[in-house]
């Protein structure tokens, strides 16, 4: 396998690690979002139920006052009393005050009941909407790390698939002596340190030939 090929085949292997990540991060999100909402329902019916608590304490409230006036009166009426003056009706106002007093406060820890479920529900569908934005933010996350992982294989396998200069170099001419060196066909080397009237080792033996003026 060439390494043009291993760069490709890399970048792919780094993109799908990358996307399945992302889909691993945003599957765990997505769940804590969906137990968030579950949480959420559950919190508005626990305050559903509390409020019904309070609103049979407020009916049995309600009956007490019912009763206790019925009562005095019926004490009164025994003792040939007026049941709507003297100790008999201060009796029964008494009993109104601080029954209304119980009554009314009931009904507030009724309404403060709901109140209170409905804004931790409220909390915790915010909870719910925040993990999932977090899951698609980390879906777009792992694909834009998986373009890029493709890209950058890409452009590697681009650069190593180029073929390099040929071996050995620019300049390897054959048949061209090298400068100042002896030309094995015979003549004078080019551009030698003897310069004008060098030596000429295969001219003819014992003979110096030096160059017309």
């Amino acid at each position: 396998m060439s390494m043009a090929v291993a760069a490709a085949a890399l970048s792919g292997v780094q993109a799908v690690s990358s996307l399945r990540q992302g889909q691993q991060q945003a599957v765990g999100l997505i769940s804590q979002a969906q137990g968030f909402e579950a949480q959420s329902e559950f919190k508005r019916f626990e305050g559903k139920q509390e409020s019904l608590k309070f609103k049979a304490a407020a009916v049995n409230k309600l009956q007490e006052i019912l009763e206790n006036l019925a009562r005095t009166n019926a004490v009164a009426g025994a003792g040939n009393v007026d049941a709507f003056s003297g100790s008999a009706e201060q009796n029964k106002t008494r009993g109104l005050n601080v029954g209304g007093l119980d009554l009314l406060t009931i009904k507030d820890n009724e309404e403060m009941s709901i109140m209170v479920a409905n804004f931790q529900a409220e909390q915790l569908l915010f909870a719910g909407r925040q993990a999932r934005a977090a899951a698609a933010n980390a879906m777009s996350n792992a694909r834009f790390n998986a373009l890029f992982s493709l890209a950058q294989g890409a452009f590697m396998y681009g650069i190593l698939r180029t073929p390099g200069p040929p071996a050995g170099g620019v300049g390897a001419t054959a048949g061209v002596a090298p400068a100042g060196g002896a030309n094995p066909l015979g003549g004078f080397g080019v551009g030698g340190p003897g310069g004008i009237g060098s030596f000429n080792p295969i001219g003819k033996a014992g003979t110096f030939q030096p160059i017309a003026m």
